[in-house]
């Protein structure tokens, strides 16, 4: 999937975002749906597989794991 946008700040606030929310059902749906290449940062890519391995393993989102 190529990323139709390259908005660095978006990008930034959906990692927030799932950071605040944690691992609620909604959550889970949109890492179901969104691939970590929708990011256009390496970093950002990367914490994005940490998030998902988090959620789909522990069913938990920890930013403080993710160091």
């Amino acid at each position: 999937m190529t990323p139709v946008w390259k908005n660095e700040d978006l990008e930034g606030a959906v990692i927030g975002a799932i950071f605040l929310r944690g691992a609620d059902p909604e959550v889970l749906d949109i890492l179901s749906r969104v691939p970590a290449t929708a990011f256009s940062l390496p970093q950002y890519r990367e914490i994005y597989t940490g998030i998902c391995r988090q959620a789909y393993g522990a069913r938990l989102i920890v930013p403080v794991l993710l160091c």
